[in-house]
């Protein structure tokens, strides 16, 4: 809660607005939250399972018609966007007939240290490990794709100072997929709550996103 009300804070900074602006927002933020609980605790189990915020409503709660305005526009512009048309050519360049993850320092980068025999098997080995924690239909899928450049990424507030990389995965030279890679740390609930029981944390922070969220990401795992 803390992480999101300072994401909004940071937000409001750079966009330059008010610090009171940026105040009263992180001041809302923890209301709707707040508020959105106690509505919780009434529902229904399966209710609050499949839970979720429909556009409907976000453009009702905008009072001002500039406001709408700006929404719909937004939604246009990220319904007109494609992984092919525009991730793609943003992200990945050509080494020869090869697609290759363009570098944009500081954000992405391709450091030495991953072009070096340990951290590719290393890699390879994660790589494995992760396709045998999808379930058997997703793994199936992930078997159309091959792995054709990875990279480091910056990335989040809540990431920061943790190893991320991007994959780049091709099916056909026409068919892309970006998977990201994030390292996953002791929970800071540990000195209080006790160890994970999960085998790694990564475990951990997959299921609990499996718990949040009625449909995840079907490449989760």
């Amino acid at each position: 809660m803390k992480r999101l009300a300072a994401s909004f804070v940071l937000a409001c900074r750079n966009n330059s607005f008010h610090k009171y602006i940026a105040r009263d927002t992180a001041l809302c933020c923890a209301r709707s939250y707040r508020e959105s609980m106690a509505k919780f605790s009434q529902m229904c189990t399966l209710d609050v399972w499949y839970a979720s915020t429909e556009l409907k409503q976000m453009m009702a709660s905008a009072k001002e018609k500039e406001t709408q305005r700006r929404i719909r526009k937004r939604l246009a512009k990220a319904r007109a966007k494609t992984v092919l048309e525009y991730l793609y050519p943003k992200l990945v360049g050509t080494d020869g007939a090869i697609p290759k993850i363009k570098d944009n320092p500081p954000l992405i980068y391709h450091p030495r240290a991953l072009e070096q025999k340990g951290h590719a098997e290393m890699l390879r080995t994660a790589l494995a490990a992760y396709r045998e924690s999808l379930p058997e239909q997703n793994r199936i899928l992930l078997d159309r794709f091959k792995i054709m450049d990875v990279a480091h990424k910056v990335v989040g507030i809540g990431s920061v100072g943790t190893p991320c990389l991007i994959v780049l995965l091709m099916a056909t030279e026409t068919d892309s997929l970006f998977l990201q890679l994030k390292e996953a740390r002791a929970s800071v609930l540990e000195p209080y709550a006790g160890k994970s029981r999960y085998a790694n944390h990564g475990q951990r922070v997959v299921i609990g996103c499996h718990l949040m969220q009625s449909a995840s990401d079907l490449f989760l795992g």
